[in-house]
């Protein structure tokens, strides 16, 4: 059951790049600033869906439920890093 979970979830991120490639191309094209505002949007949940995946593949079922939250907390402390970094160099002028 478990690697079922992973193959959809991976046809669900499949599908995302698809909308992607699609929204952006053509808002890029039409100047539409929603459709690259939803590219933008499928990127994150392309990347859920990945990681989603991955979990269900390396731990089981703990792995898919736990796989969101990990990728939480590793965004924030990836964000919060970088703010910091910018607070130590000195911004140009």
């Amino acid at each position: 059951m478990i690697p079922e979970i992973g193959h959809f979830a991976l046809i669900l991120a499949l599908l995302l790049s698809i909308a992607q490639s699609v929204f952006g191309l053509g808002g890029a094209a039409r100047r539409n600033d929603a459709w690259l505002a939803a590219a933008g949007s499928a990127v994150v949940g392309q990347f859920v869906f990945v990681a989603v995946a991955f979990g269900a593949w390396l731990w089981g079922a703990a792995g898919a439920l736990m796989a969101t939250p990990a990728l939480i907390v590793l965004r924030a402390f990836a964000l919060r890093m970088i703010r910091l970094r910018r607070l130590r160099r000195p911004q140009p002028r």
